[in-house]
C-alpha cells in the first residue's frame, strides 16, 4: 500500500482542477509530482486510471454533442503508437526521455504563442500522425496531450469545441492505455487502491475547474493552456 495517499489526493485534486479549466493537463500536473515519491512505474498506471476518471466526469456535461468525427483519426493514429509507449515504460530507463520531454513541453508551450499562425492540413494524414506521436507519449508517460493540443490550436474550433474534442480523445485513448498497462502487469493492486482512494479529491477538483472554465474567455483560455504546458515542462526538468 503506498505511504503517500494524502499527497496523491492533493495532487489529484489539483490535476483535475487544471483539466477542468483547460480541457487537458491532469497527467501533465500529476505525473511529475507523483513520480518523485512513488516512482515512474507506479505513478504512470495510477495517473492513467485517474485521468480516465477525470475524462468521464468532464465529458458528462457535453455528452449530447461529442465530436466523434474530429476525434476518430486522432484515435486511430494513437492505437498504433500506444503499444510502443507501454513497452518502453515496462522495459526502459525513462530518465533521459523525461528530460527531453520536459524540454519539449516548454517548446510546445512557447509555440502556442504563435497559435494563430499555426497551420496544419485539413486531411486525415496530419491527424493520424499527431495521434501516433500522442499515443507513443501517452503509453510511456501519460503525456499524450501536447501534440493533440497543438493540433487543436491549429484548427478553427471554438473554446467549447476544443474542450470537448480534447476530453473525448483523452477518454478514448486512456481506455486503451489503461487496458494495455493492466495486461502488461503495471496496474497492480496498490495502484488501483490509491486511485480509488483519490476519487473524492478528483471529483472536487473537476467540478471546481469546470465551473471556472465556463467563465474563462477564448484568449485567456489559450493563455492558460500555454502556461500549463510551460509549467509542466519546467517541473519535469527540475524533478531530475
Amino acid at each position: 500500500m503506498p505511504p503517500h495517499l494524502p499527497a496523491v489526493a492533493a495532487v489529484t485534486c489539483l490535476a483535475a482542477f487544471v483539466q477542468g479549466i483547460t480541457g487537458f493537463g491532469s497527467a501533465l500536473v500529476a505525473m511529475p509530482l507523483l513520480a518523485l515519491p512513488l516512482g515512474v512505474r507506479f505513478a504512470a498506471p495510477l495517473v492513467a486510471l485517474l485521468s480516465l476518471a477525470t475524462n468521464v466526469a468532464l465529458l458528462l456535461p457535453a455528452r449530447r454533442r461529442l465530436p466523434w468525427r474530429q476525434v476518430r483519426p486522432l484515435l486511430l493514429g494513437s492505437l498504433a503508437g500506444i503499444p510502443f509507449g507501454i513497452v518502453f515504460l515496462a522495459r526502459a530507463d525513462a530518465r533521459v526521455a523525461r528530460l527531453a520531454l520536459g524540454a519539449a513541453l516548454i517548446g510546445f508551450g512557447l509555440l502556442l504563442q504563435r497559435w494563430r499562425r499555426l497551420s496544419v492540413g485539413a486531411g486525415s494524414g496530419p491527424a493520424l500522425a499527431t495521434g501516433m506521436v500522442a499515443g507513443l507519449l501517452g503509453g510511456a508517460f501519460n503525456f499524450s496531450g501536447p501534440p493533440v493540443i497543438l493540433y487543436a490550436a491549429s484548427r478553427p474550433w471554438t473554446k467549447e469545441e476544443t474542450h470537448a474534442t480534447l476530453q473525448l480523445y483523452f477518454l478514448a485513448s486512456n481506455v486503451v492505455i489503461v487496458t494495455g498497462q493492466a495486461l502488461s502487469g503495471l496496474t497492480t493492486g496498490p495502484v488501483v487502491f490509491a486511485a480509488a482512494a483519490a476519487l473524492p479529491a478528483l471529483a472536487a477538483g473537476a467540478v471546481a475547474g469546470w465551473a471556472l472554465h465556463r467563465r474563462v474567455g477564448e484568449e485567456r483560455f489559450r493563455r492558460l493552456v500555454q502556461l500549463a504546458l510551460v509549467v509542466a515542462g519546467v517541473t519535469l526538468l527540475l524533478a531530475e
